[in-house]
């Protein structure tokens, strides 16, 4: 078998999936062979005018292996995480030598900007991996665009949450309960993954005079996302921004709130490894439709909204009711955690049965 891969450095969301499916693979004691597609060598160049030409170069000596490799191991199983935007054009190289070849390809699929949006270069792509390739997508949404804009049999489909590869841990205990409702947003703090939304969630709480208190945290860099988190810190003495969070600081964070929100408007959302951190500690659930996230709310008790210019009111609607119903006990939190976990194990369930099929 073939990693053909960018495996980290640079550390990205797809690389780290990357390394983790080979871990599992390579746990499995299969034979595997790594091809790694990006020059880590020189990780420090990454997003400068070096990398570029740099990786050019280094996708050349790539595709010389996986010539050599083809030689040695014709008609081999290949796993490929396909690019997402330009860097398709890579991957049209990859895929043609692995059909010269007679290659099963595994393509996994990481990112919706080819599933929102028909897109001729994934087309061409779709068309050099053929009928034959097995394709790893990331939940039910996007086996359906895919097979909805490029006519991909269903059976040739994977499904496969990165669920599965996050790190066991023990059930978290209750948060303390206070009769004040505790909300939280983290990400990379911009207007697109929806810090503005949430802040006026929470002028809509105050409006209404429920006791409340927010956290904000995460890294911000845009001035503007700043000046909207400093404004709303002092209007608002419930609001507090803690900064980037990482490791125990991170999961104490997660393990004192009520109520996680997520409104991302992001379009090219898949699968936010910020739910399932969240849902791991027992918090509610709320965000958008983006991506995967429907589905992956739903199956954790959550709630998933529509986006609308009246966003940020159905969020308070939704917390004002949930607080009144007093549905952010221990118990209830427990039983949303129990819910993650059953998810957990229904994910390594599949990948699992997709190393099986990797090893067969």
């Amino acid at each position: 078998m073939l990693f053909l891969v960018d495996l980290p450095k640079p550390v990205h969301g797809m690389s780290t999936i990357n390394s983790l499916v080979l871990d599992q693979v390579q746990s499995q004691n299969i034979r595997c062979h790594t091809i790694n597609t990006v020059p880590s060598y020189a990780a420090k160049l990454f997003n400068t005018p070096l990398w570029l030409p740099l990786k050019i170069l280094h996708t050349l000596v790539c595709l010389l292996r996986l010539i050599a490799y083809g030689i040695m191991h014709p008609r081999s199983l290949v796993y490929r995480s396909v690019n997402g935007g330009i860097g398709q054009l890579f991957d049209i190289f990859y895929f043609s030598i692995c059909r010269c070849f007679g290659m099963k390809l595994y393509i996994h699929h990481h990112s919706f900007s080819y599933l929102n949006r028909y897109s001729g270069l994934f087309r061409l792509i779709n068309r050099i991996a053929g009928s034959n390739a097995v394709h790893i997508v990331l939940g039910e949404d996007m086996k359906d665009k895919l097979v909805a804009l490029y006519h991909i049999d269903h059976r040739q489909i994977r499904v496969q949450s990165n669920l599965a590869f996050f790190s066991e841990q023990a059930h978290p205990g209750a948060a303390t309960q206070t009769d004040r409702l505790v909300i939280g947003h983290l990400a990379n703090l911009t207007f697109d993954k929806g810090l503005d939304t949430f802040v006026e969630v929470c002028y809509a709480l105050a409006a209404r005079n429920i006791p409340f208190e927010a956290h904000i945290a995460g890294p911000v860099s845009d001035p503007n996302v700043k000046a909207v988190i400093h404004k709303a810190q002092a209007d608002l003495e419930q609001v507090s921004y803690i900064g980037p969070l990482y490791g125990t600081d991170k999961d104490q964070f997660y393990q004192k709130l009520d109520a996680f929100i997520f409104p991302t408007k992001y379009v090219n959302e898949a699968e936010p490894l910020v739910l399932y951190e969240a849902a791991h500690h027992g918090a509610l659930l709320i965000g958008t439709q983006r991506g995967c996230m429907k589905k992956v709310i739903a199956s954790l008790g959550g709630y998933s909204l529509s986006e609308s210019p009246s966003l940020s009111e159905a969020i308070a609607d939704i917390l004002s009711e949930s607080h009144t119903r007093q549905v952010f006990s221990a118990s209830d939190r427990q039983h949303r955690a129990k819910r993650f976990f059953s998810t957990l194990n229904h994910s390594r369930q599949s990948l699992n049965n997709l190393i099986t099929e990797f090893s067969s």
